[in-house]
């Protein structure tokens, strides 16, 4: 029979509490369709403004900030 440890248990606890922190700092859009294969989010930091977009294939994701013609980040008005 499977037990978990308390060492498992403070993981569980830890990964719970950093997900409520990104939550609370991060605004996250509905998923959208990029192509049959890609998926994309749009996801604001509500500290600094910054936008970003989150692209999904199959089960490899990545974040990019989104940037202005100059370079900059793109940060929501």
């Amino acid at each position: 029979m499977f037990f978990e440890t308390d060492e498992k248990k403070d993981q569980k606890r830890s990964e719970k509490e950093e997900r409520e922190k990104l939550a609370e700092r991060f605004e996250l859009s509905t998923w959208f369709s990029l192509s049959l294969e890609e998926q994309g989010k749009l996801l604001v930091d509500k500290e600094t403004g910054v936008e970003y977009l989150v692209v999904k294939q199959g089960v490899a994701t990545a974040i990019t900030p989104l940037l202005t013609a100059d370079g900059k980040p793109k940060v929501r008005d």
